[in-house]
């Protein structure tokens, strides 16, 4: 994933939790911030998701019970879009694709 400022991965986060989603900032190493979300209920750092910018779109990467990568979810968001509700929506609409077909 690439690199999303510290900023605007919490406030991406923060418009996530106010859709319903448990999602953090997460500082994945290196310098990347992204946004990791977890299943409702379970514990912050029990990520499932992460997202952050891949080349040109917002992308995410799909973890198993170990952290380790398992699957890709693509957005239709350019990853120079500062708009919080439109990578939301980018976000919710791949995750909502993942669930459609099944995931990995």
């Amino acid at each position: 994933m690439g690199a999303v400022t510290t900023t605007l991965a919490e406030e991406e986060a923060r418009e996530l939790r106010r859709l319903g989603l448990n999602a953090v900032c997460w500082d994945c190493g290196g310098g990347t911030q992204g946004v990791g979300i977890a299943p409702g209920g379970t514990q912050p750092d029990y990520l499932r998701f992460y997202f952050g910018t891949a080349a040109d779109t917002w992308a995410g990467e799909v973890l198993d019970d170990d952290g380790n990568v398992v699957g890709g979810i693509v957005t239709s968001v350019n990853s120079a879009s500062q708009d919080l509700q439109v990578i939301a929506a980018g976000i919710l609409d791949g995750l909502a694709d993942l669930a459609r077909t099944g995931g990995v």
